[in-house]
């Protein structure tokens, strides 16, 4: 008689969730595989995506670079990001990447993946997860914000910056050493690893039409290449995604003072240009024009977490944003948790047997 499937929770439908999935189904055929997604389909929020040379590898190991290059463009259609000092009246071309990137928009990447999870996977919709219990000899058991309950035999926590499941380990964990009689602050470390903390940085990001940037400045560089505007504690970067037709952009502020604090307000919100046309005044024109192109960009709060002793308990492990082992300076956090979980979940698998549902998860990854 052979051994019954393991089964596999993963909380969150966003790339690095769905990315895990199609790994471990590329990796193995005996799991069964559930996505639990808290919105009411997958859906990507946000505008590009840069793709560097280690992630087309990946993809490209997947048998993914067709579909891949049927939203972003064959791999001839970009080239090199360009580095340039734009804090002042005439800025100053430095460098140059030393390989080629590809743009892409967020939701044209996940759909690359969703179209690979439909078979071999059960996607579950409104599933909001509320906590988890990993008790010894029983399955690990899910709570949901609905008031219904499932089970695995190892839950992935793939739900953002905000997690669920980084939340409830690290208040278990805390639980653990508090009873163990560890000294308050170690305790008190633990604790705050549960919540996100504000990076002490503002992204501005917006789409903006080729043919409405080629009319404001027909040569500028932003139409055929990627590029990074560099100034101190701000930047922009801007590159063309869906093959061509739109040019990204993403324009950051840091408050570096401000690292460690809670944000008041929302993180994510449609805000008019006055504030970042005054942040950028003064810099070179190309850099400028992207700027009050930007008419109405959407604010995004750079929130992250305390660092992490570790991204997993038990049979329960965290990754891309609930593990948040970077901030997003260089416009990498997706694309590092593609590469991470896909290279992490082939170096695992000769581990995932049937042992693994008793079996520590830090063994496993």
């Amino acid at each position: 008689m052979s051994n019954p499937k393991l089964t596999v929770a993963i909380i969150g439908g966003g790339i690095g969730g769905l990315s895990f999935a199609v790994a471990l189904l590329k990796a193995r055929n005996d799991v069964v595989i559930d996505i639990y997604e808290a919105g009411e389909t997958f859906s990507e929020l946000g505008a590009g995506l840069n793709l560097w040379p280690r992630v087309l590898e990946v993809l490209h190991s997947f048998g993914l670079e067709d579909e891949l290059y049927k939203y972003a463009g064959p791999p001839g259609l970009y080239k090199k990001m360009k580095f340039m000092k734009a804090d002042q009246p005439e800025g100053i071309y430095w460098g140059e990447a030393p390989a080629n990137m590809h743009g892409i928009h967020r939701a044209d990447f996940l759909k690359v993946f969703v179209n690979h999870t439909t078979t071999g996977c059960t996607s579950h919709f409104s599933k909001k997860l509320l906590s988890y219990e990993d008790a010894a000899g029983r399955p690990v058991t899910l709570k949901f914000a609905d008031g219904t309950t499932a089970t695995c035999d190892l839950l992935v926590g793939a739900d953002g910056v905000k997690s669920a499941v980084r939340s409830n380990m690290y208040s278990q964990i805390a639980d653990e050493m508090e009873k163990a009689g560890r000294p308050s602050d170690v305790v008190q470390s633990m604790k705050n690893c549960m919540k996100p903390i504000w990076a002490g940085s503002i992204i501005y990001r917006q789409l903006i039409p080729r043919e409405v940037l080629e009319k404001a400045f027909p040569d500028h560089v932003a139409l055929d290449n990627p590029t990074f505007f560099q100034g101190k504690s701000k930047f922009l970067i801007t590159y063309p995604i869906s093959k061509g037709r739109w040019v990204n952009c993403a324009a950051i502020v840091a408050r570096h003072d401000q690292y460690g604090s809670t944000y008041e307000g929302s993180w994510a919100v449609r805000v008019t240009n006055d504030v970042l046309a005054e942040e950028y005044a003064n810099w070179d024109p190309a850099a400028t024009t992207l700027i009050h192109l930007m008419d109405s960009p959407i604010r995004w709060v750079m929130n992250t977490v305390e660092y992490l002793p570790t991204y997993a308990s038990g049979r329960v492990a965290i990754l891309g944003d609930a593990a948040h082992a970077m901030t997003t300076y260089q416009a990498a956090g997706a694309m590092q948790a593609v590469e991470v979980t896909v290279t992490r979940t082939f170096r695992s698998r000769k581990s995932l047997t049937e042992g693994a549902r008793t079996a520590s998860f830090s063994r496993l990854c």
